[in-house]
Order: structure tokens, then sequence, then C-alpha cells
């Protein structure tokens, strides 16, 4: 060896001596495996857990069939010491019931000032992510194994894993180790603010925020709850949902949404949800005035003085007034006043011609039967409603007519703007009802249209081959109007428009449906058949694919005869050789 003096040369001897001695110390080659596999293998050392902690790990982790993340975390933060354990023991919010302490007095025990123990103390945010990351990095955890969707995990896992950890802390976790779950919040402000009771970090899956904005949807029930609220209010919760999509297609996505936006409000905000309506509870107490108002409305005429009286002191006893009091509360309403010196009090829109009475249910009714056909847009029937109730607005009025119960009013669009008509009515096929949700009805008044529209100018139907954006949007909406209709889950209103133009356009089409169905089975039926397959030209070949496809995956929920008809085929399949080839 060049360059390698004496002394050199006996250390080289040395290590090589050294490095034999290691070889033959592995008698086989199983040995070496485990030796290699024992070097590789991480174990709680790795994760800095102290030694007395890591038996009760394993014990832990054979009774619950995954990895304790919790319980070892836990052990983790009792062996810290130092500025750490100080900071994360006083100032951070991660246990039940637990109180921070005041800055001031952690910065003096650590002979720090506050500022930097609040730079510390964030600092430490990103640096305890990171660990909990490393739970997967090193290969402890790889699926999440805790049900983190409309439950209050935290208490199982305190339960199974004795530790005493809240919704938040537990939370972080578990968006740091696994990728599965995105976390929504501010956790510096949650895990360590002194103000955070109305701070939280809550869990969606990460595959959902693609198709819905859930910080929107949480920044909407936020902006909800500090509306002033006198009565109980209702919201649909599909239509909520509907209001934050990212994108209009994404109806197989919708369960899974629908579940993670009902888990946010069981978990995270004061509301209820009851049959697809999230009830939103009064947050202020109603005015004497305004009480004096709904008495006169629910008895629906004029009542005197006394008689309004004896109905406010039984609904509210514990509002107990004088007269005279309860007489100026009345005069401070707008919305009534006396008839003559008869301490008689009506609502001033009884008795003027400007206005009228009955409720806006009522004045909807009559304004839609004047209507050539029974229907119109909703801001014409805002404006006309308001001209007898100047005091409500868009949002009281579709709430008044949606808790209709005798079914008088439906809920159409047309070109994507909402219209309301008699139920008793008929309508051109351009109104879409809301049958499934709003948000399919709005997007099949646009798009149907637009289709038509394109049929009827290009002398086709939509394409994506060589087409430029506007076609390819058509081309994809109608593709999924087909499958939806082929597995019967179209709505009625839209299948019986699709029925129709598949009727009319047909012989255009290179993808046809419905009444073409038949024609394309018996073609390739007698192709079978006959053992002649002249016919089965590249339009027959694409419908045998698709269909056959759409066996496959959807067998279950197609309809009994073409199920049978596509089995047909597929027995002429696994016999003939040349339809193999």
């Amino acid at each position: 060896m060049k360059n390698v003096g004496r002394k050199t040369a006996n250390e080289v001897k040395e290590l090589l001596g050294n490095i034999r001695e290691f070889i033959e110390s592995f008698p086989d080659e199983q040995s070496v495996e485990e030796a290699v596999t024992q070097f590789y293998t991480k174990s709680l050392n790795d994760l800095r857990i102290p030694a007395e902690a890591q038996e009760g790990i394993h014990e832990q982790e054979s009774v619950l069939g995954h990895f304790p993340l919790f319980a070892a975390i836990n052990a983790y933060f009792e062996g810290l010491d130092g500025e750490e354990r100080a900071i994360i023991n006083g100032l951070f919010i991660i246990h039940e019931g637990q109180s921070p302490r005041d800055r001031d007095e952690v910065a003096a025990e650590l002979g720090l000032s506050s500022e930097r123990v609040r730079q510390k103390r964030n600092t430490l945010v990103n640096i305890i992510s990171n660990y909990f990351a490393t739970y997967h990095t090193l290969g402890f955890v790889d699926k999440c194994p805790y049900n983190y969707q409309m439950c209050r995990i935290h208490e199982e896992i305190n339960s199974q894993e004795g530790t005493n950890f809240n919704l938040n802390f537990v939370n972080w976790v578990l968006a740091s180790v696994f990728d599965e779950v995105t976390l929504f919040g501010d956790i510096v402000k949650t895990i360590t603010g002194r103000n955070s009771n109305n701070l939280f970090l809550c869990l969606v899956p990460t595959d959902l925020c693609q198709y819905f904005d859930f910080n929107a949807f949480i920044n909407d029930i936020q902006a909800r709850l500090t509306e002033k609220r006198i009565n109980e209010e209702k919201i649909n919760l599909r239509n909520l949902i509907d209001s934050h999509l990212k994108t209009q297609f994404c109806e197989d996505e919708m369960p899974a949404i629908e579940i993670a936006c009902r888990s946010i409000l069981f978990l995270h905000f004061p509301v209820e949800v009851d049959f697809g309506q999230v009830i939103f509870k009064p947050n202020a107490r109603k005015n004497n005035p305004i009480i004096v108002e709904e008495i006169l409305r629910a008895a629906g005429h004029p009542m005197t003085l006394e008689e309004i009286y004896d109905e406010f002191i039984y609904q509210y006893p514990e509002r107990y007034t004088e007269m005279n009091s309860f007489r100026g509360n009345i005069s401070n309403n707008p919305n009534i006043i006396p008839i003559g010196r008869s301490s008689t009090y009506t609502l001033a829109e009884w008795e003027s011609d400007e206005h009228r009475g009955g409720s806006i249910r009522g004045i909807v009714a009559d304004f839609l039967s004047q209507q050539e056909p029974t229907i119109a847009s909703v801001p014409a029937i805002v404006e006309y409603v308001c001209k007898f109730r100047p005091s409500t607005d868009e949002k009281n009025i579709l709430s008044n007519l949606s808790l209709e119960r005798n079914g008088t009013f439906s809920f159409f669009y047309r070109n994507g703007e909402r219209y309301i008509g008699l139920s008793s009515g008929e309508y051109p096929r351009e109104f879409f009802p809301t049958e499934s949700s709003a948000k399919t009805a709005s997007a099949n008044s646009i798009w149907y249209p637009k289709v038509l529209a394109f049929i009827d100018g290009n002398g086709r139907f939509p394409s994506s081959s060589g087409a430029d954006d506007e076609e390819k949007q058509l081309y994809r909406f109608w593709l999924k109007q087909e499958r939806l209709y082929a597995n019967g889950e179209l709505d009625f209103h839209a299948g019986a428009l699709l029925e129709r133009i598949a009727s009319n356009y047909g012989h255009i089409s290179s993808n046809k449906i419905g009444i073409s169905w038949e024609q394309f089975y018996e073609r390739v039926k007698n192709a079978f058949e006959t053992k002649d397959f002249s016919e089965m030209d590249d339009d027959t070949g694409k419908w045998l694919a698709r269909s056959l496809r759409e066996y496959q995956y959807h067998k279950d929920s197609m309809p009994d005869s073409k199920r049978e008809s596509i089995e047909h085929i597929i027995s002429f399949i696994s016999g003939n050789e040349q339809c193999t080839r």
C-alpha cells in the first residue's frame, strides 16, 4: 500500500484483523441476516422513550393490536427535563382540564425574558410536530388506527392507553403522523394560547380536500354563530355543503364529505343536525315589542291591551311587568298601531291598502297563481313580498317556504337561477326541480341547454378529441349523465330529458343510449349466434367494451333485464375462440 508508513501499517493490520474477527463471528448465513435485521430495526430508544417505560408500551401494543402512539408520546414527555419540560408542562394546553401558567412565571423560573420564552415556545411547537412524524418515518405506525370522525376519540385513547390528552392535542398528533388526515386550525394559538377556549383543531380526510373547501365551511359556521338570533334557525346541511364545493362533479365523494362536515359540527360547534337540518339555537333574548308582534300574528286578529298582556304573562311569567310599562313596550314597535282610543292594537299591515294580512306563504301563493305558468324567479318573489313585508328578506322568505308542510311549493332551477312554483303546476322542461340537491339541479339547468344548443349548432354530440375547453366540458358532462342514467342514479327530470335527446338526436350520436342500447345488443347477439362478425364495427365494439366494463363494476345496481342481456353475451364470449382473439 503506497504512502503507508510503519506506524500506519500496524494500524491497518489491526483494522483488518478486527474485520476478520467480526466476519468469523457469524457461523452461517442466518446469523448474518439476523444481525442485519437487528441493525436496521428501530427500537424505542430511537424515539427517546425512557427505558423504564418501554416494557409497558410493548405490553400495550400486544393488547391493542397496534402501536400505542399516545402512550409512547406521554412517556417521551415524562422523560424530558430542563427548558423543554418546563415550557411544555407550563405553557402547552394538551391535557384535559389543564389551565396554562402565566408566561412571566415560567420565564422567571428559567431565568429568561418573557419574550424569549414565547419564542422558544413557538419554536418547540415545530420541533414537537417533527418528533411526532418520526413515529411514521421510523416505521412504528403506518395507517391511522384511530377512528377520529363522529366520536370523541381522545376519551377512548385516554382510557385504552392510560393518558389524559385533550382532543386538540390528539388531532395535532394524528395530522403530524399520518398523511391521510389533514388538520384545520392554528396550532400555536390553540395549543399554547391562554384564551383558546373558542379555538379548535379538527381533522378531515386528506383526499376530500381537493373537492371541498373545509376552511370556508368552518368560517361559514363560525360567522353564522356570531349573528344575533332570537329564534331557532334551521339551515339545510346539503345546501351548506354545496356552497363550498370546489368542483361540480363529485357526487361519488358526497357521502364522505357529508360525514366529515357532520363530524366537524358534532365535535366543535354548539349546533345540532337533525334530518339533514343544521339547527342554530337562539343566542339573543327577544324584547317585549317583538313578543307582542308575535302574539298578534299568532292570533291573526286585533287584540285589546288586556288580552295581549294576559297572553304575554302566560308565555313569559318570568318577565312580569306593570301594565303601564307594557303599554309603552307596544308603542315602541312601529309594526303595531292602536285602533282609536279603545286600547285595541293591530298590525299596521292589516289596516292599510298598501299592506295585506295573511302569511308570507299566502302572499307568495297568490303571486304565483297570477303568473302563467305559475312559477317565478326568487328575486321577483322577494321583490313582491317585500312590498307587504318591508322588514323581511330573501333568507327569511325561502326558509318560510321550505318549511311549508303541505307541499304547496316546489323549487326549481333554470339556467342556474332559482325559481319557485306551485306544486300543482306543470312547467316547461327547462325548469329543473331540486330532486337530489340544489347543486345538481343548478348544474343540470345550465349544462343541458348548452348540450342541446351545441347539438343544434354543430349537428353532432360534443367530443373530447381536438375540441376546445368548452366542448370538452360539455363532453364530460354528457358522459357523466349517461353513466348516471345507466346506473339508475340520474334525477327523474334529467333522465326524461336525456331520453328525449337520445330519441331525437340518437341518429347522429356515436355513443347511443336508451332506445339504441337494444339495437346494439341485438347486433352483437346476432353476430355471436350466426358467427358472422362483419357487423361488429368500431361503434359496436366500443359499446360491447363499455357494457362489459359497466357489468364488471356496477352489476348489482343494473336493471335485471340489462344485466341478463350482458350475461347472455358473456356466455357467448366464453365459448367463442374467434371473439377471444
